[in-house]
Order: structure tokens, then sequence, then C-alpha cells
């Protein structure tokens, strides 16, 4: 654990006390910590927030959660690195499993702890998922960790009877939460978009693989983020994610090679969830007919 560091690209927003508290407990039991904070943010107020001392804050260069988790990488001089979002929750404990996991894979290899999500599928009728399945990754049965034939990532627990081995291979992994030796991690300037980093953890497993390292899921560590399905926005900002969301994807669909089609009708399918989620808010009885 001595040998560790977790970075950290944050703006400071909605950061909640239990979380501070989970990352001066990090930096307590010996762990480095660093948190890469925008340009002109206060330091001393960012502390003021009850972070330890023994936590290494530094402003940025520019904004951005890439490149602040880049610049923070900068000043980290361990073996091992952890990056880390900040709205992350995972103990100890858990920190210590997931290193001793990754120090018996291959050496040029990533690690992450699968994300857990609320698994909407399992309430649904089979061919409700079929059509999702068909709607959304373009396969009828598609591949637990593998990027779809639209270019959408393949949940690592898509079905409830997936492998529980202590690690398999994927093809990406969720960028909230991943572990890694720090020479592999990618310093370079691979993320050319600004403001919310839409799909860098796809962008950012497939620089990875490309430079030889492989990708790892364990399924005996899980991680969750408080993050806001997109079914319960506003339609102003639901549009905006769209669009945003597709500027980033399509031009990570260019990347390796997928076609547009299946990646129009997959929105069609996120917009179809959209309206029906909206409708189940207003009329759930006439939702249930929907489905």
């Amino acid at each position: 654990m001595n040998n560790l560091s977790i970075i950290i690209a944050s703006n400071l927003i909605n950061i909640s006390r239990d979380w501070v508290e989970q990352i001066n407990a990090y930096a307590e039991s010996g762990i480095i910590v660093i948190i890469s904070v925008p340009p002109h943010h206060s330091l001393l107020e960012t502390y003021k927030m009850g972070f330890s001392k023994k936590i290494n804050i530094v402003n940025s260069d520019t904004t951005g959660q890439v490149h602040q988790r880049q610049f923070a990488a900068k000043f980290c001089k361990t073996e091992f690195l952890m990056q880390m979002d900040d709205d992350i929750y995972f103990d100890l404990e858990s920190i210590n499993k997931l290193l001793n996991f990754y120090i018996k894979l291959p050496k040029k290899s990533c690690l992450a702890p699968y994300l857990l999500k609320e698994n909407r599928a399992e309430s649904y009728s089979k061919n409700v998922i079929f059509l999702k399945n068909i709607l959304l990754y373009s396969e009828k049965q598609p591949y637990p960790g593998k990027i779809a034939k639209s270019s959408f990532p393949i949940p690592h627990k898509i079905y409830s009877n997936i492998s529980e081995d202590e690690h398999h291979e994927v093809e990406w992994l969720a960028g909230g939460l991943v572990i890694m030796r720090t020479k592999y991690f990618i310093k370079d300037n691979y993320y050319k978009f600004k403001g919310k980093a839409y799909c860098e953890d796809l962008i950012n497993s497939y620089f990875l693989k490309k430079r030889g390292i492989k990708l790892f899921l364990t399924s005996k560590l899980f991680f969750k983020t408080n993050e806001e399905s997109y079914r319960k926005y506003n339609v102003t900002r639901f549009i905006e994610y769209l669009y945003k969301d597709f500027v980033v994807r399509n031009y990570y669909r260019k990347m390796i090679n997928k076609k547009l089609i299946p990646l129009i009708i997959a929105y069609i399918y996120l917009i179809i969830s959209f309206m029906g989620s909206r409708l189940k808010i207003k009329n759930p009885n006439l939702y249930k007919s929907f489905l």
C-alpha cells in the first residue's frame, strides 16, 4: 500500500463529507493521494473542505477531467497508480484486495473492479431484452466486456450468470477506478474534447490496448458511482447529453472502424428509453402497456 498512489481529478462540486473522510483514511494508511483541481481554485479553501494535510492537492494548468488526471500523474513516484473519480466509494480493504489481485497479473496490464449498476433488465421480458440488444448493441446476444457493433460498451455483468472467476480479460474498463503500474499510465494528450469526458474510458482503453496493455476485470470486487442516469434528466439536459455524447462516440467509432448505422440505431434506442422513463413518471400504468 505504501507503493501506491491514487490520483483524482476534481472540480470539487458536490463533494460529500463521507467521501472526504474516505480519502483522508487512504492518506492515513500510507497511500499517496494526489488531487488535481482547476487552475484558479484556492488550495487553502480546498483544504478547508476537510482534507488531510497528508493529501497532495495541486492546481492543474488547465481544466478537464482527463487533463487534470494526467497533471496529477506527474507527481506520482510510486510503482503502482490507481486513478479514481471523485464520486467513488471504495474502502481500504477493497483497495488492498485489488492491489493483491493486480500483482498476480502480467506486468503489462490494468485491473478494475466491476461497476455496479442497477440491472433494469431483470424486470423486463425476454422479448424486451432481445429488442434492447438489437437496438443498443446491434447484436442478438452481446458478450460481456466487449465493444458492440454499435460502438457502445457491453456491460461486464450484462447477464446474471457471468463467470465469477477472480479476473478475466475484457475490451474496456470503466475509468472511474482502475489500477496499473505507473509507467503504463497514458500521459499523451489522447482526449481532444473539453468539458465532461464522454466516452473517455473507452478511448483510454483503446490506447492502452494499442500499447500492448491487457485489460482485466475482477468479479470479486465492485464499486458504485452516484452519477445520475440519463433517464432522469429533464428534456433540455437530455438533448445536450445526447449531442455531446454522440460527438465523442462518433469520433471513437471511427477510431475503432465500426459502422455508422448501428450507432444511429443505438441513439434511437436511447431516445425511446428516455421517453419511456418520462412516461413512467407521468403515467405508470400507460408505461407498463408501452412495454
